[in-house]
């Protein structure tokens, strides 16, 4: 049974221990949670690490083993010979990134981390530039989920060009796994 609340004053809708049925069987799960999303175009303009865009997962959001994070990022790269380098990090583990020139040409960053325990994770990533194929990294973060997580966007180019690589976007989402999301 799902319990759904509209607050009319400011438009807010929030579901709590919303459950869907998956098919004709008995199986149930919750769905997806968008816990962040930014559009915000932040370029790298000093030739070292920048981050693009942040965004720091709340200490117990992967409560059970078995949640999911499912992470993107984009961004566009100059059109120019210099190597430029791209990675999505979530706490001290880079999931995926891309060191290329890729002159022109739009990147995607896809992750998914999986709750073992409270200190494991498994992660796939995948960067994907268009027109040159894919990268897929498996790693095996080992974050404390009981406190926050920082989830870093970040670039580096090859020279202090600016802008050479310019974010587009970063989104969070959050799958718990076979049973309701329950939030206060």
């Amino acid at each position: 049974m799902a319990y759904v609340k509209t607050i009319l004053t400011t438009g807010v809708v929030w579901a709590r221990n919303l459950l869907l049925q998956a098919g004709t069987g008995t199986g149930a799960g919750a769905p997806g949670i968008l816990l962040f999303a930014s559009d915000d175009a932040v370029g790298n303009d000093d030739g070292t690490i920048k981050t693009l865009i942040s965004y720091t997962l709340p200490a117990n959001t992967l409560a059970n083993d078995g949640d999911m994070l499912v992470i993107e990022a984009s961004c566009s790269v100059a059109a120019d010979a210099d190597s430029k380098s791209t990675f999505l990090v979530f706490g001290g583990s880079t999931l995926c990134s891309r060191g290329a020139a890729d002159n022109n040409l739009p990147r995607t960053h896809r992750a998914v981390v999986i709750r073992k325990s409270a200190t494991t994770q498994v992660a796939d990533g995948q960067v994907h530039a268009h027109g040159q194929g894919s990268l897929v990294t498996h790693t095996t973060p080992s974050e404390t989920l009981s406190g926050t997580v920082s989830i870093l966007f970040r670039g580096l180019n090859s020279d202090a060009s600016a802008n050479a690589i310019v974010s587009r976007h970063m989104a969070v989402w959050y799958y718990p796994i076979g049973r309701a999301a329950n939030f206060q």
